[in-house]
């Protein structure tokens, strides 16, 4: 049996590069490694040297007709289960999956609760599973869940984590991939951006959160939302990251003002988001309210009041923008938005009391 032979390297071998002379890629030794007796290396050439570039399947007719997209049949590519080594790399395999989303569920989700845990456990291959693959957009959540937890020091944030999340997303962005995991993955990236000052990435992301949001029709007044999920988890995570994209790209107007805001103010028949930790288990609460229903402090949780205090920052933000205004109507709506302030105040901090909460965004929303 013949042994295949060698092929001509293509780069200079590493002794010849370090002494920058030529070298002719001999093999099995190139002349001067052979005359001075040198260990002769060829660099290996990266596998994704050899990688198509991502191409889009993603059908053009959803934005330059969404009426005639709704009316047809057209499908959205499917979820691919391609996962590059640099994210690899960070997230590891099915046991470090697990601990990255179990330690993220204990953090991060105490304060933005938007990844259903129930439904995250149920999809994502576990260490114990026989079979079943890692799909992308979980693979693009993992890692921003990683993301999201970095303590920082005195290291630069954009680190190799926080970078190969973005080209992971653009990826993914490229080839058409539209699910809410990777909605999520972005929220988590605009989060990081906008916590360490990485700007003007972080404005960027903001803005393509809520366009992202709005192709998966979850937007509060989409005019053709995609089918409502049957089971109600699954609807109110989506209530939840659509709250999230609203929260996001309203605290961004308040240092850079934009008028009109991105994301109008939510309609009184919105519904808040409902009690955290029964979601997590999968338990519907008796009532899911909306904004103008009445109910005690105990309703609210953490998660709802910030919504509220949201909601409020976002209407404060149109008062002081608004121009040519009756003074007197307007300093009147002024007054009514400091009351409805202060006693929201007094709920958020009963909240904290009656919570034991360490991390309270409420207080910060209202104090804005």
């Amino acid at each position: 049996m013949t042994s295949e032979p060698q092929r001509q390297p293509t780069l200079s071998c590493s002794a010849c590069k370090d002494r920058k002379r030529k070298c002719d890629r001999g093999l099995p030794k190139c002349i001067l490694c052979a005359r001075r007796g040198l260990v002769c290396e060829y660099p290996t050439q990266t596998p994704s040297a050899n990688i198509a570039p991502p191409t889009s399947e993603f059908p053009p007719v959803f934005y330059l007709d969404n009426l005639v997209f709704q009316r047809s049949l057209v499908p959205k590519p499917s979820l691919i289960y391609s996962i590059p080594l640099s994210v690899i790399s960070v997230i590891g395999d099915a046991s470090n999956w697990s601990s990255i989303a179990t330690q993220y569920f204990m953090t991060v989700h105490t304060w933005m609760p938007i990844v259903s845990k129930k439904r995250f456990f149920e999809n994502a291959p576990t260490p114990s599973a026989t079979s079943g693959s890692l799909r992308s957009d979980y693979a693009l959540l993992i890692l921003c869940m990683e993301l999201s937890m970095w303590i920082p020091g005195e290291q630069n944030p954009t680190t190799p984590a926080y970078l190969a999340a973005k080209t992971f997303y653009l990826d993914l962005e490229i080839q058409g991939i539209v699910s809410i995991q990777v909605l999520q993955a972005l929220i988590l990236i605009a989060l990081y951006e906008t916590g360490h000052a990485i700007f003007p990435s972080a404005a960027v992301s903001v803005e393509a959160c809520v366009r992202y949001g709005q192709a998966l029709g979850i937007n509060w007044e989409a005019k053709y939302p995609e089918k409502k999920p049957f089971a109600w988890v699954d609807r109110e995570e989506q209530n939840r990251v659509w709250w999230a994209v609203f929260m996001l790209e309203c605290v961004s107007r308040v240092g850079y003002p934009r008028n009109p805001p991105l994301v109008e103010s939510p309609s009184p028949d919105v519904h808040l988001p409902s009690d955290t930790s029964a979601w997590n288990k999968g338990i519907m609460p008796p009532k899911n309210l909306t904004i103008l229903q009445p109910r005690s402090n105990q309703d609210l949780g953490p998660f709802a009041t910030m919504a509220e205090a949201t909601r409020l920052l976002s209407r404060v933000l149109e008062h002081v923008s608004a121009k040519d205004v009756d003074e007197r109507l307007h300093n009147e709506e002024a007054l009514i938005f400091d009351r409805a302030l202060r006693a929201l105040e007094s709920v958020v901090e009963f909240e904290g009391d009656y919570n034991r909460l360490s991390i309270m965004n409420q207080t910060t929303l209202c104090s804005m």
